[in-house]
């Protein structure tokens, strides 16, 4: 004969096999905790690197166009005029400039340098070594138009009719419109000489939403070759 077994409801509660509704709020608590964390670490790198990326930009920006007056205001040579005027281009500047000097490479074939002596030379001076100046290379700023940042850094090459040609004569040939830009995101253009010493300095900015602005300033000292 099979005996009768009784349940006992106090073993039953001592012993539930789910969990509680406390349980599953703790366990969720914690779950979202733990997500937050996470992700506040996965975008404050996130934000970093998209920064430092940002602030590459802006110094790959400056250095690109400071590299290249570098190289040609060492090539104008003391002869070669550098001036330093002021930027009527620009209203909201104070001290904006505009940067000119006389080229001696070829307009349109610029890897050939023109001397004196040379056919190429408007006034051509047999056995004359000196460089025949073809041209103006001028940097300039321009108000920016699209979304890249308030100026443009413009390079315009104006041809010369005669190797003394004066850049009062041809300043009024500058034209916007048509200047290569050379860099842009620039918030100023500084140029400055000391005796035989030029010193030009940019400073370029960039702005990204959620990201912090990036303002960078960096100044190129050099001195045309005698």
């Amino acid at each position: 004969m099979s005996r009768l077994q009784i349940r006992n409801p106090k073993s039953e509660i001592r012993n539930p096999t789910g969990v509680t509704l406390i349980e599953v709020v703790v366990a969720t608590a914690i779950m979202g905790l733990v997500v937050t964390v996470i992700y506040a670490v996965l975008q404050s790198g996130i934000t970093g690197w998209r920064t430092s990326e940002l602030r590459f930009d802006v110094q790959q920006n400056l250095r690109q166009a400071l590299d290249r007056m570098s190289r040609e205001l060492r090539e104008t040579g003391q002869a070669g005029a550098v001036l330093i005027e002021p930027n009527t281009l620009t209203s909201s500047l104070a001290n904006d400039v505009v940067l000119a000097f006389k080229t001696a490479r070829k307009v349109g074939d610029e890897k050939r340098v023109v001397f004196r002596n040379d056919l190429d030379c408007a006034v051509q001076i047999p056995l004359d070594y000196r460089p025949c100046w073809q041209a103006y290379i001028v940097y300039y700023l321009t108000e920016e138009t699209g979304n890249n940042g308030p100026y443009v850094l413009r390079r315009q090459v104006i041809s010369l009719s005669s190797p003394d040609t004066t850049f009062s004569s041809v300043s009024t040939l500058l034209t916007p419109d048509t200047a290569r830009p050379i860099a842009r995101r620039i918030g100023n253009f500084v140029a400055v000489t000391s005796g035989s010493t030029i010193d030009v300095t940019l400073t370029a900015e960039a702005a990204v939403p959620n990201l912090p602005a990036q303002l960078l300033t960096q100044t190129l000292r050099t001195s045309p070759r005698n």
